[in-house]
């Protein structure tokens, strides 16, 4: 979401966004409408320079997306190799270049799998507990 919080960053975003021929800003969108066009779409940028993990990566990622974004969140823990991460603080040019790279010359991200479910998180809490109680 682009406001008056935003600052010039956002501002800036939206500019980028409307110069380039290959991307389209639409501003806020409900989360099914989102969703539907990440199933369309081959990359997602996320040039939030303060992040913790971002659900919409996940989400791109589980759609079968590149994610482009900085090293302000986890991407690169969580989405592996359909990442493209950037130093927080790129400009969105060079976020913007890299997505257009993809676009040109990658095919699809490989197949994302989300390792940490509720059901893996429970087994390593249960092992650390046992092996603590064994000591």
């Amino acid at each position: 979401k682009v406001d008056e919080n935003s600052g010039s960053f956002g501002r800036h975003f939206v500019e980028q966004a409307a110069r380039s021929a290959h991307s389209t800003w639409l501003g806020p969108l409900p989360h099914h409408e989102a969703l539907a066009l990440m199933s369309q779409t081959k990359v997602v940028i996320n040039p939030s320079w303060a992040e913790v993990q971002s659900l919409v990566e996940l989400e791109a990622a589980a759609a079968g997306c590149f994610v482009v974004t900085t090293e302000s969140g986890s991407a690169r823990e969580y989405l592996g190799g359909c990442a493209r991460i950037h130093p927080e603080g790129s400009a969105m040019t060079d976020l913007a270049r890299s997505a257009l790279n993809i676009i040109e010359s990658s095919p699809q991200p490989p197949v994302f799998e989300y390792a940490h479910t509720w059901d893996s998180s429970a087994r390593a809490i249960v092992a650390l507990a046992t092996s603590g109680a064994q000591r």
